[in-house]
């Protein structure tokens, strides 16, 4: 499970954000189970990443990469006050990638832009607001090409590593992504602190692929003797995903004789409503995978697919006991999970 600034990212199989790590501070693993604070996790724990906030010293850092596969990335980021007395900060990051792939036809393009804004009204209290956005471009980099040909012996030899099976015409795999992110923390003293998070995200999906059709178990995939050639499924995908997530929580410190405790108590609140077409067809046109002729596919018919409603509730509360050298750590948590498919005589309720 993956959090962006102590929130869980809605992920699907394919339309998702796919985050920037040269926008992060820091990414943060917990291991073991941490369902108490954070709710759905697996027992295997969860990996928290950190967005760089504004600073109030002066960073102005601009960096170009060449690389592999004709790979030019152009990166930059910028950090500093806007009052002289530093009550407002501010951070710009952006990153630009225009970049081939290992497999021939297929791009790794990249736009992202995350402007943030921090304002100090006191020395107790910090609210940060970013913003982002993001488009990635790219295609269909696996084939799912047979067992003949790259594992195993196929008599005209291996299949280069870099076989597009595609239609550069029609292959596409690209996502945008707009969020906005409100990050509030008050702190009353030394003991107690308050903390307020949300985040509103909206990603646009669009996935056309065209594979090749190997899935036959315990039999050729090939359509000709000589072992070169195979059908092909044809397949797209558009999605529109909205998700707001927020965390509230206040901590307490405080002693009971020998026993220092930590006390948290919270609420969190994640809600994803999705829409969008799919289709797919096989397009039996013998494609050879060893002397590739690149003719447009025809597309599937696309379908609308059921809304999709999911909303997630929780309370929890925590108490971390110190004595001396020893830890303890006890929590309660409460959660409500609703999801919602159009068509469904009643909503799914756990």
């Amino acid at each position: 499970d993956i959090y962006l600034d102590g929130m869980r990212i809605t992920t699907s199989w394919w339309n998702y954000q796919r985050v920037e790590p040269y926008a992060l501070e820091r990414a943060e693993a917990l291991r073991g189970p941490s369902s108490t604070l954070y709710g759905s996790t697996t027992t295997a724990g969860l990996v928290n990443l950190v967005s760089k906030r504004p600073r109030a010293e002066a960073l102005h850092e601009v960096e170009v990469q060449y690389g592999s596969f004709n790979r030019k990335q152009i990166q930059t980021d910028h950090t500093g006050k806007i009052s002289e007395d530093g009550r407002w900060l501010y951070r710009v990051i952006g990153v630009f990638r225009d970049s081939d792939y290992q497999t021939d036809y297929v791009k790794d393009n990249r736009v992202f832009f995350m402007p943030a804004v921090t304002w100090l009204p006191t020395d107790m209290t910090t609210w940060t607001v970013l913003a982002n956005y993001q488009k990635d471009k790219t295609g269909s980099s696996t084939a799912f090409l047979p067992h003949s040909g790259t594992i195993s012996f196929n008599p005209n030899g291996t299949i280069p590593i870099n076989r597009f099976v595609g239609d550069p015409n029609y292959d596409l795999y690209q996502t945008e992504t707009k969020s906005i992110t409100s990050l509030f923390e008050h702190r009353f003293n030394d003991s107690l602190r308050v903390s307020v998070n949300a985040r509103y995200q909206d990603v646009n999906g669009i996935y056309n692929t065209v594979y090749a059709n190997s899935f036959f178990f315990g039999t050729d995939p090939y359509l000709d003797p000589a072992r070169r050639t195979i059908s092909r499924y044809v397949e797209a995908w558009n999605s529109h995903r909205q998700t707001f997530t927020s965390d509230s929580n206040a901590e307490v410190k405080f002693n009971t004789g020998p026993l220092s405790h930590k006390v948290l108590a919270g609420f969190d609140y994640r809600r994803m409503d999705e829409t969008g077409t799919a289709g797919s067809k096989l397009d039996l046109t013998p494609f050879d995978l060893y002397s590739p002729v690149y003719t447009s596919v025809v597309p599937p018919v696309l379908s609308v697919l059921p809304e999709l409603s999911q909303k997630q509730a929780g309370v929890y509360v925590q108490d971390q006991v110190k004595w001396g050298p020893l830890i303890g750590l006890f929590g309660l948590r409460h959660d409500r999970a609703t999801s919602d498919l159009q068509g469904n005589p009643s909503p799914t309720d756990q």
